[in-house]
């Protein structure tokens, strides 16, 4: 079975705390073929669209996202887990 949802809670004890990703992480469940559109969850509640595979890009460190034509920069650090976008319905 194929996952939808990359999802990096671990069970610590009695709570569950999200693991970091690493940039091979982030690469496989951001970038496969075909590309879906992404969103990105951050340590601090955020979320970040990823529409197109163009609009990213990940490194060792940090990821560049394209926001209205802003490059933003976001430490892979905080990127906590990453989901398919519900798409809207019509």
């Amino acid at each position: 079975m194929e996952r939808s949802r990359v999802d990096n809670r671990i069970w610590c004890g009695k709570i569950i705390v999200e693991k970091l990703m690493n940039e091979e992480e982030l690469r496989v469940a951001v970038l496969t073929e075909p590309f879906e559109p992404k969103r990105l969850y951050l340590s601090d509640g955020r979320t970040v669209d990823v529409p197109r595979s163009g609009t990213i890009a990940i490194g060792r460190r940090t990821s560049g996202v394209v926001i209205d034509g802003l490059v933003h920069t976001i430490s892979n650090l905080h990127i906590t887990r990453v989901e398919p976008m519900v798409k809207a319905a019509s």
